[in-house]
């Protein structure tokens, strides 16, 4: 009895110092889930420091403190070695690998670099995360495995078993950085074809924040670019362009037709204004009179007199370039409400719409000429701004805007009228810069002076910022800028996107921008990718959660562990991308296995484990992606890894018995206590 009694308070110590550090763990696990998912949305610029770190640094001082307390309270008994609790080493290594990360990841970005992608997981300063995370939790799954073959089922031990089983989900969950998990990310789920119909129409607010999608591309062969916002901010213009061949927007594209539509700033009551489908003609670029009234334009003819040029290399807008846009374009002009359209310049001349002037008196517009492009003014006749003039439009007196034979295109006129903004590469690379309206001779000043290409720059009304684009941060962001080029801000920051695809508008009052966004194509689009490397994905998934099964076979298995520790590691996984619908597919199959082992004969109990926690797991991701209808899996490949996973998880049972020298299902009995 005695000895009962010295052994309950010692049992107590453990569990409580067990579920004390699963919580350290659990804590720092989720911080940095939040930071990883902040840097996957673009929101976060130094990895090592952001308000988005708050949690995780929070937990770096709780496990400090923890850790330096259990440490010197240990040291005053012996040699230091021997100074944190039997099985807890890994604590206060996990401890000094994370502040070891923060240093290192800074002169390794500094000295070698890290680029975007699944370098930012497998840099060798950024392995230390997920090492010191499972060194962390690793502590009470030790105490408790150790606690179980040195005192069998006792009921006493059961608590810090639990917190065992948490620290399994817990120390596998870590794994996933390296992108293997179909919880983080999916590769078998069907997505939007990113180079053909994924344009979509967003608004922000003038400073980045409040990002809105207010039209989405549902993959349906259909797309929306090219916002612009009407004088009352009642309404926004845009292009919809109807992809038939499974092609990008571009002018000249035979299976593709493009209309104008307008729109309430919500996204609803959208309002056919013209389409010259009938004509055979594409028709893009809507700028409205600053009175409202009228709505000019770009029709593009498919089938242009003269061959098209081939398309330039990183080519705006559409893949042309400038020039190749306008060949076979002209500027026409329709009512805001839609009516019959009015060409405004001749069909001999290559033209593509810009902007109006504050005062409604004047257009700019892209010439092409032979390969080029230049900017043009020309004066136009639809009455002062508000008359609501119905005197048919005309063109007159156009000059070109600081001649050059380089491509300038993309004019913007400032507040007061006095200037215009525009794109060139004269200089070798696409810049923005700024001449005096109708200046044929002037001598444009650049406002970026950079390495990076910038683009279509719109003067904010109040006339003191300009907003663009700039692919300076590595993708196509929308930027703003004081109208000197001074105090550039990252407006979008969103990766892998092209933000503000060859248009930004402001909202009249200055407040809001609209924009298109699209996400560039990648390698996850491909067949290859969405079967074979997901396939490949999925077994190293498979992988992981036999070991994992292992592991909580080793701790005597209480009913329900499986379902509590898959549940752990696919929650913290998903955090980084959301993946929050395959939480309960990993609970119901891990609930699935725990009524398996109970039905099967004990000395199988690790084998089927092993087998059936993978298959199952993988089959509820497949089949919840599949309810969804988004499956890029045949039945026969989902059912194939399904059974393929099984094998796997059984052949590493086999393995780790043999290697043991005896059946690894002994450590499966469990008392009739445990269910």
């Amino acid at each position: 009895m005695g000895e009962g009694k010295r052994e309950i308070p010692h049992a107590h110590a453990n569990w409580r110092r067990a579920w004390l550090v699963v919580g350290l763990a659990a804590w720092a696990e989720i911080g940095v889930g939040l930071v990883d998912r902040a840097n996957q949305q673009g929101l976060v610029e130094d990895i090592t420091i952001s308000p988005y770190h708050v949690v995780a640094y929070a937990a770096l001082l709780a496990l400090a403190v923890y850790a330096s307390l259990t440490f010197f309270r240990g040291l005053r008994h012996g040699h230091w070695r021997d100074a944190f609790p039997p099985h807890y080493g890994g604590l206060g290594l996990g401890f000094l690998f994370l502040v070891s990360w923060i240093v290192l990841d800074i002169a390794w970005r500094n000295t070698v670099g890290i680029n975007p992608g699944i370098e930012d997981g497998l840099s060798p300063p950024r392995l230390l995360i997920p090492i010191a995370l499972v060194l962390i939790a690793s502590g009470p799954l030790r105490d408790a495995i150790a606690a179980r073959a040195e005192r069998g089922l006792d009921p006493g031990e059961l608590r810090g078993r639990w917190a065992g089983v948490v620290a399994i989900g817990l120390a596998c969950a870590p794994l996933m950085l390296a992108s293997f998990n179909p919880a983080r990310e999916p590769l078998q789920d069907w997505t939007v074809n990113p180079g053909s119909d994924n344009s979509e129409i967003w608004t922000m607010a003038a400073d980045g924040s409040n990002q809105t999608r207010v039209l989405e591309a549902l993959g349906d062969g259909v797309d929306y670019s090219l916002p612009a916002w009407s004088p009352d901010g009642k309404r926004i213009a845009y292009t919809v362009w109807t992809n038939k061949g499974g092609v990008a927007q571009n002018i000249h594209n035979e299976d593709q037709t493009a209309a104008i539509w307008t729109m309430a700033p919500d996204g609803s009551d959208r309002r056919l204004v013209v389409d010259g489908a009938a004509e055979d003609a594409q028709d893009w670029i809507a700028a409205w009179s600053p009175d409202g009234h009228w709505i000019a334009y770009s029709r593009g003819l498919n089938h242009p007199t003269t061959p098209a040029p081939q398309a330039q290399a990183n080519a705006p807008p559409g893949q042309l370039g400038p020039s190749g846009a306008a060949h076979g374009s002209s500027i026409w002009i329709v009512k805001a409400e839609g009516g019959t359209p009015q060409r405004l310049t001749s069909d001999d001349v290559d033209t593509v719409l810009g902007s109006w002037s504050p005062d409604g008196t004047k257009l700019t517009f892209i010439v092409g000429t032979g390969g080029t492009s230049d900017v043009h003014v020309a004066s136009i006749n639809v009455g002062a701004p508000g008359s609501g003039a119905d005197t048919a439009p005309q063109l007159s007196g156009e000059v070109a805007v600081a001649a050059d034979p380089a491509n300038d295109w993309g004019p913007s006129w400032a507040a007061d009228g006095s200037e215009i903004a525009f794109v060139s590469d004269r200089s070798g690379n696409d810049e923005i810069y700024v001449a005096g309206a109708e200046q044929a001779t002037a001598t444009p000043v650049p406002i970026t002076k950079d390495d990076a290409n910038d683009w279509v720059p719109a003067y904010a009304p109040d006339g003191t910022r300009i907003a663009f684009v700039s692919d300076r941060s590595g993708d196509p962001e929308i930027w703003s800028m004081a109208t000197d080029g001074s105090d550039p801000v990252n407006l979008t920051n969103h990766p892998r996107a092209f933000d503000g695809q060859w248009s930004v508008s402001w909202s009249p009052d200055g407040k809001r921008i609209a924009y298109a966004t699209a996400a560039f194509p990648d390698a996850s689009s491909s067949g290859w990718v969405r079967e074979d490397l997901a396939a490949a994905h999925s077994l190293l998934f498979a992988i992981a959660l036999a070991v994992m099964a292992l592991l909580i076979v080793a701790l005597g298995a209480p009913l329900g562990a499986f379902g509590l520790a898959t549940g752990v590691m696919l929650a913290l996984a998903a955090i980084p991308e959301d993946q929050w619908r395959l939480i309960p597919a990993g609970i119901i199959a891990g609930l699935l296995v725990d009524l398996l082992v109970r039905s099967v004969r004990p000395r199988l109990r690790a084998r089927a484990a092993a087998a059936a926690l993978p298959a199952l797991t993988n089959l509820a991701i497949g089949l919840t992606i599949g309810a969804a209808g988004t499956l890029a899996w045949s039945t026969t490949l989902l059912l194939g890894i399904t059974v393929a996973s099984a094998a796997v998880g059984w052949g590493i049972a086999d393995v780790v018995g043999r290697v043991l020298g005896h059946a690894p299902d002994v450590v499966a009995r469990a008392s009739p206590g445990e269910g």
